[in-house]
């Protein structure tokens, strides 16, 4: 991969909702972090996977790995995304799930995993 590619961060309503409720520098942190891991997933992935984390893994009809990270942004906020590269549009994208204060890591992740998830037949949890 090259450092070129298009890089596209989304989020979805659900955390859009969420995202609108923080304050504008906390918005601004937030994108600039997203980004930031976002390219690191294109330009670095040691250091990416160093940053991103994998509380619980899940494997979709018995083919896929999971695309879900979670990410520390502070020490109060963190994120859920999914970070999807496309080698058909040479692009990245990082898709904002869920954004919380502290909370049950495992727990979030597991809610934003079953719903993101609920279109595969069969997702295992590994």
């Amino acid at each position: 991969m090259q450092s070129d590619e298009n890089l596209i961060i989304e989020l979805t309503n659900d955390c859009e909702k969420k995202f609108l409720s923080f304050s504008d520098d906390e918005q601004d942190e937030i994108i600039k972090k997203t980004e930031y891991f976002g390219e690191l997933y294109v330009t670095d992935r040691a250091e990416f996977f160093r940053n991103a984390c994998q509380p619980v893994f899940f494997r979709l009809n018995d083919k896929f790995d999971s695309s879900l990270y979670y990410f520390r942004i502070n020490n109060d906020l963190k994120i859920i995304a999914s970070v999807d590269e496309d080698p058909v549009f040479d692009s990245v994208t990082v898709t904002l799930l869920s954004v919380f204060r502290n909370g049950d890591i495992e727990k979030n992740f597991k809610t934003v995993a079953k719903s993101f998830y609920r279109q595969f037949a069969s997702v295992e949890q590994i």
